[in-house]
């Protein structure tokens, strides 16, 4: 009998397995979840991203402003001038001006304005000499000495808070130069009256300087009219514009204040709680504080009331009625023949009494502090310098 197992057949059975697809609901609760972790993700990349960028701005506001303040430091380090009045044009020194602007520090504090825009209409303008290679003009002529201006000026841009643009204005002093045209194009200190090329003994006379007003002592600042409600005034650009984007030293500025050392003004103290401060003539609260016994010395707006030597100016100087200025002035308006000031002149005995002019303010300069107060706009920060500079010798 045949084996009925030799001839079977290997039969294989498969089983059919039903799989269920993911329902319409599922769906879009998955693709919900999706999106909202990418949405996260996004978003934690997006302000990283910020974080960094913010940093980066700060970091390049922080080496802009080092760097103008660094700038300023050098310029005040290499002044041709000592800070004292009555300098001699045949010494050939040069001067050294400072301008305090309508708009001070301590107006806009005890205004109750909140705001962190500040003094801006300050000017400093002075001669510095090259401690190594020559200034170079924009035609190519060099001089180890320059005539330079500090200032700020309105942005051209309307930006809130409203800010500024820091300038420095360099002039070449260059006697021997002969040539024909205007400060904008060549950069050469020129008298305004004459159009000559001065030295630093011409510069030493008001007359001579840029942007003074010629033909009338006291020959003052030829201040444009005031452009806005905060009194700031227009920037010193001459009869041209063009040099201004080359002018430029720092933008989105908020803050350009000069301030000078009074030896005699007094610091006085506030009581806050259990703790005593100490505040300086610009501080709000000033003027009711109580003053500190003994203890003087502080930096000041000119024309501040508790500066003793800086509320007013001499009247001999004939600026009375103008910005309050610190002028090294010349000594060549007593013997240059002409009358001009109201005192009586005596070539003999030439007695500080009957001297015909005066100095805005008769006496040395001790020293200068210089604010500088930058706005960042993407991070909205605000950084901010001071620069000290002593006048005093060593």
């Amino acid at each position: 009998m045949r084996c009925i197992l030799s001839c079977s057949r290997s039969v294989r059975f498969e089983r059919s397995v039903s799989r269920r697809g993911l329902s319409l609901v599922e769906m879009l609760v998955a693709l919900t979840v999706t999106m909202i972790m990418m949405g996260a993700v996004i978003t934690v990349f997006g302000f990283i991203g910020d974080r960094i960028s913010g940093s980066r701005a700060m970091i390049e506001t922080n080496d802009r402003l080092r760097s103008s303040t660094n700038r300023l430091r050098e310029d005040l380090a290499t002044l041709t001038c000592d800070a004292t009045p009555w300098q001699r044009p045949e010494m050939a020194n040069g001067f050294i001006e400072i301008i305090e602007g309508p708009v001070t520090e301590r107006a806009i504090l005890n205004s109750g304005t909140d705001t962190i825009t500040g003094d801006c209409d300050d000017i400093l303008m002075f001669t510095i000499r090259s401690r190594g290679r020559p200034f170079v003009s924009r035609t190519g002529r060099e001089s180890s000495v320059a005539e330079v201006i500090w200032y700020a000026r309105p942005s051209e841009m309307t930006t809130n808070p409203p800010t500024f643009t820091l300038c420095r204005r360099q002039l070449l002093v260059d006697p021997t130069f002969t040539g024909t045209g205007n400060q904008q194009d060549d950069d050469i200190s020129r008298s305004p009256a004459s159009g000559k090329a001065n030295s630093l003994g011409d510069l030493t006379m008001r007359e001579n300087r840029y942007m003074h007003q010629p033909g009338t002592f006291p020959f003052p600042v030829a201040f444009v009219p005031v452009t806005s409600a905060t009194g700031i005034r227009a920037p010193l650009t001459g009869s041209s514009n063009q040099r201004i984007g080359e002018e430029v030293i720092l933008t989105n500025v908020l803050s350009f204040d000069v301030k000078v050392f009074d030896p005699m003004a007094p610091m006085k103290t506030a009581s806050n709680g259990a703790t005593t401060i100490g505040l300086t003539p610009s501080d709000p609260g000033y003027a009711s504080a109580t003053a500190a016994s003994g203890i003087t010395g502080e930096y000041v707006d000119m024309g501040d009331p508790a500066s003793p030597r800086f509320s007013s100016m001499q009247a001999k100087s004939g600026l009375t009625g103008q910005p309050f200025t610190y002028d090294t002035w010349s000594f060549h308006y007593e013997h240059d023949g002409i009358q001009q000031g109201t005192g009586t002149m005596d070539p003999v005995t030439n007695d500080a009494i009957e001297r015909e002019t005066s100095p805005p303010f008769p006496f040395p300069l001790r020293g200068i502090k210089v604010t500088i107060r930058i706005y960042e706009p993407s991070s909205k920060q605000v950084r901010e310098q001071t620069v000290v500079e002593s006048f005093v010798p060593e």
